[in-house]
C-alpha cells in the first residue's frame, strides 16, 4: 500500500487567489449553458497551472488532468459554473456587473475553490499518486449539464475511480466540512400546478367561482401531504415557491398556477411523494 501523506493547508497566496477569484466569478456570472467567459476563464487558469486541458464534451465547462505520473487511481472532482436568472441587489463592491444574472447559490465559490484546490495540488505533486481530473460542470441550475457531459463520453474517456464534489453551506463555519457514509442530500422534483374557473366580477362570487379559495386550500395540504416520509430521521418534505394569477382587485381570476418542489431521498420515497402528490389532486 502507498505511504499516505497529509498535504499541508493552502499557503495565504493560495487563499487570497481564492478570494479574488471568487469575487471575479460573482462579477461576471452567466446561466446555464451560456457560461462561455466563465469557461475560457477557468481554462486560462488550468493551463497557467500546467494542468493537461482536455476536450470538453459540452459547448461550456471545462475539463483538465493533474498526471502525476505515478501509479495511483484517477479521483474526478466536480464544481458547478453556472448563475441564476436572479438580479443582484446586495451593494457589495463585487456586485454582478450582469443584470439580472447572479451568483446566487455558490457556485462562484465552489469554481474558485475548485481552482484553489488544483493550485495547491500542483504544488504538492511530488507527494501525491495516480491522476486527478479537474472537471467544472455546466447547467446545473437546469439539472442537464451532468447528463450531458456524462452524455458526451466523461467517464467513458476518464474512468475515474471516485468522484469528489460538495456545496458551501452559510450556517457552517468556514473551514468546516459535513459528511456522512450514504445519503447526506435530498434529491428535487419540481411541479406546476393549475387551477381554472370561470372568473368574473368580485361582487358575483356565486358565478365567478373562487379558484384563489381552492389555491389556497391545496397550498396548505401541499405542506403536509409528504408528512411521515423519512430517510435515516430526515424528512422529505414540499415547497411552494410561486402562486400567480390573472386576476384584479376587484376581479375573481379564472386561473391560477402554483409552482413548486418535493425533496426526497431515495427512488421508494419518490415514488411514494409523486403518488401522494397525484392522489391529492
Amino acid at each position: 500500500m502507498a505511504e499516505q501523506k497529509e498535504l499541508p493547508a493552502p499557503s495565504k497566496s493560495v487563499m487570497d487567489e481564492v478570494v479574488e477569484l471568487r469575487r471575479h466569478f460573482h462579477r461576471h456570472p452567466e446561466v446555464s449553458f451560456s457560461e462561455q467567459e466563465t469557461s475560457v476563464k477557468i481554462s486560462e487558469r488550468l493551463r497557467e497551472l500546467g494542468l493537461e486541458v482536455q476536450p470538453c464534451p459540452t459547448e461550456t465547462g471545462a475539463v483538465a488532468v493533474l498526471d502525476t505520473g505515478r501509479p495511483g487511481k484517477t479521483v474526478m472532482l466536480r464544481a458547478d459554473i453556472d448563475a441564476l436568472p436572479i438580479l443582484e441587489e446586495s451593494g457589495v463592491e463585487f456586485q454582478s456587473e450582469s443584470d439580472g444574472h447572479m451568483h446566487a447559490c455558490g457556485h462562484d465559490t465552489h469554481i474558485a475553490m475548485m481552482l484553489g484546490t488544483a493550485r495547491t495540488l500542483v504544488d504538492h505533486i511530488w507527494d501525491l499518486s495516480g491522476r486527478f481530473l479537474f472537471v467544472f460542470q455546466p447547467a446545473e441550475e437546469i439539472v442537464s449539464g451532468a447528463k450531458a457531459m456524462i452524455a458526451g463520453g466523461l467517464l467513458e474517456s476518464h474512468h475515474p475511480d471516485a468522484v469528489l464534489g460538495l456545496h458551501i453551506a452559510s450556517f457552517l463555519d468556514s473551514g468546516t466540512i459535513v459528511t456522512k457514509p450514504g445519503l447526506l442530500w435530498a434529491g428535487s422534483d419540481a411541479f406546476e400546478i393549475g387551477i381554472k374557473g370561470p372568473g368574473g366580477h368580485g361582487g358575483m362570487m356565486g358565478r365567478a367561482g373562487n379558484v384563489l379559495a381552492a389555491q389556497a386550500f391545496l397550498i396548505e395540504r401541499l405542506h403536509t401531504v409528504v408528512d411521515g416520509l423519512e430517510h435515516e430521521g430526515a424528512g422529505c418534505h414540499t415547497t411552494v415557491g410561486n402562486v400567480m394569477s390573472d386576476g384584479a382587485w376587484n376581479i375573481v381570476p379564472r386561473g391560477v398556477r402554483i409552482k413548486g418542489s418535493v425533496r426526497t431521498f431515495t427512488a421508494p420515497l419518490r415514488e411514494e411523494a409523486l403518488g401522494r402528490l397525484g392522489d391529492l389532486l
